[in-house]
């Protein structure tokens, strides 16, 4: 691995999670040799928050490349929850650190959106809880831990996420639940087809992102 002062150390694949394109390496340092640790940011990025993308996009000459944008949106990418930005990312900075305007971490910069292979105005980062959580469980289990809730996705009813039980009633944000895995954690916990889950771990629940999100986190 080459840092920017020109320095190269070896490193050792440790694992890779393949599901969100994550690896930890060990880097053989020397003895005394230290390197500083980049702070993250744990809590929830909010969308319209300042953020720069680092990274070496298209070519080795562009190396170390600095992108300003905002966090424009959250997604849900098979399954995931990913920070949506403008900064500019291109092939290339993949494996990039997305910071915010303090210079903490809030992501990885993953993937683009794009018709052309360049960028189109879309990019999405892996939040640093979620690679937080990654990394200690590779450190901890030698494998990445999944959380299921057992209740049964995608959520693709009409009005799924505003729900009304009568006309004139107010309508609940909300995930709502279509059915439940038998034996599974939510039937256990007595959740049933029908049942709307507002909140999990104190975070409100407004869709379908927010729910898996969270359960990953």
């Amino acid at each position: 691995m080459k840092l920017r002062d020109g320095r190269q150390f070896p490193a050792t694949v440790i694992r890779v999670d393949r599901r969100i394109d994550i690896a930890l390496l060990r880097l053989g340092l020397p003895e005394g040799v230290n390197l500083p640790c980049l702070p993250s940011k744990l809590t929830p990025v909010a969308v319209g928050a300042d953020v720069y993308a680092v990274g070496s996009p298209a070519s080795r000459d562009l190396s170390f490349s600095l992108a300003r944008g905002i966090v424009s949106g959250v997604r849900l990418l098979q399954g995931l929850q990913y920070l949506q930005t403008d900064a500019a990312v291109n092939p290339g900075n993949s494996g990039g650190p997305l910071v915010n305007t303090q210079g903490k971490l809030v992501g990885i910069n993953s993937a683009i959106a794009t018709p052309t292979g360049s960028f189109a105005g879309y990019a999405y980062a892996i939040p640093s809880n979620l690679v937080r959580k990654v990394v200690n469980d590779i450190l901890k289990y030698g494998m990445v831990q999944r959380a299921f809730l057992g209740v049964y996705l995608p959520n693709r009813e009409p009005g799924a996420m505003n729900i009304s039980f009568d006309p004139n009633s107010n309508t609940i944000a909300g995930f709502k639940v279509i059915g439940v895995v038998d034996n599974g954690a939510a039937q256990q916990a007595g959740i049933r087809k029908g049942d709307i889950i507002t909140e999990l771990g104190g975070v409100k629940i407004n869709s379908e992102a927010d729910l898996l999100g969270t359960i990953a986190d």
